[in-house]
């Protein structure tokens, strides 16, 4: 038996940079459910910490509402475990998705969230994240062609078995399963990097920028992992071209 979690507490400062967003998830996915939420939304549009912790404590109240009374509506258990992992805010997201799982065993998108959840609240405990990789196993075995699944499963092989060319091996299926996965060669790329293979990694880094926004902050990210790249292996005219890219994201 799941014990139902219907009290979800965020951190004072989760709670300030969150209100507006959680003010739009709850329009988006419990619209109909009859909750005022204008004085909330209004709340949320202040420039005031006071008026924004207000509206945080007001979105609470409505989550933890419609939490009781939807206990048993899968697109509730589903899509408000995911809105928290959003945000970061695993503690609270895995009592709803465990939930989820018991609703719906089969459906290997409630079973990733299970996983990725599992797999952020392990932080380094072995055992915990034994757990974590037996949950992606599952997915896998429900759907076989998961990328993400693979993902997850090379990350647990790089930073904890220290396993990396199994890793690669996953993040090599992970990317032909999807090419567009900019995550999936931005491990591969750290994963040659610190073997050494530096062509190997900048290649990698350089497919990865080609899939990711401009003017993102993941995009910053990988930007100067691969600028480390180039000047270990000399580039400097390269390295000095993302250095002018990373410049313009700081002035704009």
């Amino acid at each position: 038996m799941v014990q139902l979690i219907t009290k979800i507490t965020f951190p004072a400062d989760i709670r300030r940079y969150t209100a507006f967003a959680l003010s739009c998830f709850l329009v988006t996915i419990l619209s109909g459910c009859g909750l005022d939420q204008t004085k909330a939304r209004q709340l949320a549009g202040s420039n005031k910490p006071e008026s924004m912790e207000k509206a945080a404590e007001i979105f609470q109240d409505e989550i933890n509402e419609m939490t009781e009374l939807y206990k048993d509506n899968i697109v509730v258990r589903t899509k408000l475990p995911r809105q928290l992992m959003k945000n970061q805010i695993y503690g609270g997201a895995l009592p709803h998705i465990t939930y989820a799982v018991k609703m719906m065993p089969t459906d290997p998108d409630v079973r990733l969230d299970y996983a990725i959840c599992l797999f952020n609240i392990a932080t380094g405990n072995l055992a915990e994240m034994t757990v974590a990789e037996t949950a992606y196993k599952d997915v896998l075995e429900l759907d076989p062609q998961s990328s993400k699944a693979r993902y997850g499963l090379a990350i647990i092989e790089f930073r904890v078995h220290d396993n990396k060319p199994k890793a690669l091996r996953l993040l090599s299926d992970a990317t032909a399963l999807d090419p567009n996965y900019a995550d999936a060669y931005v491990l591969s790329a750290v994963i040659q990097q610190q073997q050494g293979n530096l062509f190997e990694s900048a290649s990698l880094y350089k497919r990865a920028l080609g899939l990711i926004p401009k003017m993102t902050l993941r995009r910053k990210e990988v930007l100067e992992l691969y600028q480390a790249v180039l000047l270990q292996m000399d580039f400097h005219d390269q390295a000095n071209q993302v250095q002018r890219e990373l410049f313009d994201m700081a002035t704009k």
